[in-house]
């Protein structure tokens, strides 16, 4: 059955969780979809952001509205969208650090766990902050064991978060960590064999990752990389893959690069 979610003069389904994600990458221009007497979908202007963003994260959260945090130029402010009445409004509290370029990832809680960043003056940043959307406010958690920032974040099934890459100042970063909400803590684990920036993390059905591209300027040959299941710990035992590219068992894997 199709949601109907009004927005200003229009309004538009919501028939699956791609439209959903449609939406979030509509959000970037401020326009809404809505659709036509031939069932085509077309964009729509809605509300607009209180101030002007770029290298900003969007993130749905449980309830159906948006939080939109930081950006250029590092900036520490948040808002969010509400999609019932197409407005923003800025939340109650602030990041303690302004950045742009960083992550931001929603946790089974309904929180929204922020990572990294670039912070200005060649400052890279490993501090990350938790959003509570039923306060409206930023309180600090643990830092990552690594500056990064133009890095991945991904939520794995058991509620944990897993960075991959990013860049440090001096180049392409290839390592990864993961994030513990319980502790509010980070553990180092096996890197992945190519370092990258602004690639793609994404849990698939079956529980493994896909790491894919990243960077930009030059194309590198395809690479596929195994992990097990231990290499959610530290000291984890890493496998590579056999000649023919099959993953036989593990959890996360990796193809392509942009250096």
């Amino acid at each position: 059955m199709s949601t109907t979610i009004h927005i200003g003069p229009g309004e538009y389904f919501m028939k699956t969780r791609s439209r959903r994600i449609l939406m979030l990458l509509a959000l970037a221009l401020n326009l809404v979809t809505v659709p036509t007497s031939k069932g085509i979908t077309n964009f729509v202007y809605t509300g607009s952001m209180s101030i002007y963003r770029s290298f900003h994260t969007a993130t749905l959260l449980q309830d159906g509205r948006v939080l939109v945090a930081g950006g250029q130029s590092y900036l520490n402010s948040s808002e969010i969208y509400d999609p019932a009445s197409g407005v923003w409004s800025a939340t109650t509290g602030t990041m303690a650090y302004g950045r742009e370029k960083h992550t931001a990832t929603l946790l089974p809680n309904g929180k929204v766990l922020v990572a990294g960043g670039y912070s200005g003056s060649s400052s890279i940043s490993s501090r990350a902050e938790i959003f509570d959307p039923a306060t409206g406010l930023w309180t600090l958690t643990g830092s990552m064991r690594t500056n990064r920032y133009g890095h991945a974040a991904t939520l794995l099934d058991n509620g944990r978060v897993l960075v991959t890459g990013g860049f440090i100042g001096n180049g392409n970063m290839i390592t990864a960590e993961v994030y513990d909400p319980t502790s509010g803590t980070w553990s180092e684990i096996n890197p992945p064999t190519i370092n990258r920036r602004y690639h793609t993390a994404t849990l698939l059905l079956n529980g493994l990752i896909i790491v894919a591209g990243g960077g930009w300027e030059i194309l590198m040959p395809l690479s596929l990389r195994n992990y097990t299941t231990q290499a959610l710990t530290p000291g984890c035992q890493r496998e590579t893959l056999t000649s023919d590219g099959i993953v036989t068992r593990g959890l996360f894997f990796q193809m392509g690069n942009y250096w």
